[in-house]
């Protein structure tokens, strides 16, 4: 797996469990690595302003992780070095004022270091009835490295993180880092939806779609994030359907070309000499996914994706068929609008906040 990924993976785990998952780093000792830096917050977090110690260790991690592969800090964990097994983290230091500390942290990594890394986020891991908690901070690979820590002591310094470490990069790999040839930096975004296929008495033109069944809708959207142009894109896909009644209808942009392989595995690529410019987006990939009972196992699917230059990313979804049981219940009492086929569509997908409602139709 590559770094940005496990970066994001080690974030999500924080993120969705939150201090349990403190707790199973801490008893399992999992040590500090390429990825993963725990930091005790100065006076535990009662100082009423960001001090220097941590404005310090925020500018340095934005630094070695931005300019490695990413990775994530969890504040309000002491990390004490063990012979044996490393940088260790030893026990737990709730932050007084969580809420707070994440301002601070907030308000100042933007100058902690240049160029400023603009995609950083911080998230509040709270603990029920008090405002004690933890920080988890995440650092993605940047694109716009190298970057310079502008705080402190560790002013004018670049870092690296090696192992468990930042380290200040050597005037050799600066060197390289500033003449290397910029890479192509895409990501994905999601659309999902659903609604019902109109009756076949309703239907004007000619169509092979099923008629008065509910469906749902899977948009794959890539974004070209980084500085240079991203030639050569494609997606891969394959999806397992919850049952013999089930129809999925994937169709991709006009000119790219679909082919299939072993394993009911579709590849699309985009056509020769086709360019995606930074800042802008594609939507090669819409999988229409029409449901009716019975329902024998969940819906389940993996794209992967990439271009010229970059790694691959991946995307798998393992939904039970209890969950696509209950959406379809559920839409079923709907008036099967709008916003109900948009809920209807995140429970089969499996995909929650992050997607954006559909409003387009089945043509």
């Amino acid at each position: 797996m590559n770094g940005l990924n496990r970066a994001t993976e080690l974030y999500e785990k924080f993120t969705g469990q939150g201090e349990s998952a403190i707790d199973q780093f801490v008893a399992e000792q999992i040590s500090e690595e390429l990825f993963v830096d725990y930091k005790r917050v100065t006076n535990d977090g009662a100082s009423p302003r960001l001090e220097q110690p941590d404005r310090e260790n925020l500018a340095r991690a934005l630094s070695g992780f931005g300019n490695s592969e990413g990775g994530i800090v969890i504040w309000g964990v002491d990390c004490r070095n063990d012979p044996l097994r490393g940088d260790v983290p030893t026990t737990k230091y709730p932050i007084q004022n969580a809420k707070r500390f994440l301002s601070y942290l907030e308000g100042a990594t933007s100058g902690g270091i240049i160029p400023p890394h603009d995609g950083v986020r911080h998230h509040l891991i709270e603990r029920a009835g008090t405002e004690e908690g933890f920080v988890a901070t995440f650092i993605p690979k940047s694109m716009y490295a190298p970057h310079q820590c502008i705080v402190g002591r560790y002013k004018g310094r670049y870092y690296i993180r090696a192992g468990s470490n930042f380290e200040q990069a050597p005037h050799g790999l600066l060197a390289s880092m500033f003449g290397k040839r910029p890479s192509p930096y895409i990501f994905h975004m999601w659309q999902v939806g659903g609604g019902l296929s109109p009756a076949s008495s309703d239907v004007v033109v000619a169509s092979t779609l099923p008629t008065s069944t509910p469906y749902v809708l899977f948009k794959l959207v890539i974004r070209n994030h980084g500085v240079t142009v991203a030639k050569d894109l494609y997606v891969n896909y394959v999806a397992s359907l919850p049952g013999p009644n089930c129809t999925l209808f994937p169709s991709n942009i006009r000119g790219w070309q679909s082919s299939e392989s072993m394993r009911d595995w579709r590849h699309i690529i985009a056509p020769e000499g086709y360019r995606l410019p930074p800042a802008a987006m594609v939507k090669p990939l819409v999988l229409k996914l029409f449901l009716r009972p019975p329902f024998q196992q969940g819906f389940s699917f993996e794209i992967s994706f990439g271009c010229e230059g970059s790694p691959v990313h991946r995307l798998q979804k393992t939904g039970s068929v209890g969950q696509v049981v209950d959406a379809y219940e559920a839409f079923m009492a709907t008036d099967h609008g709008r916003q109900a086929g948009h809920i209807f569509g995140r429970a089969v997908y499996g995909v929650a906040d992050e997607s954006t409602e559909d409003t387009e139709g089945l043509d």
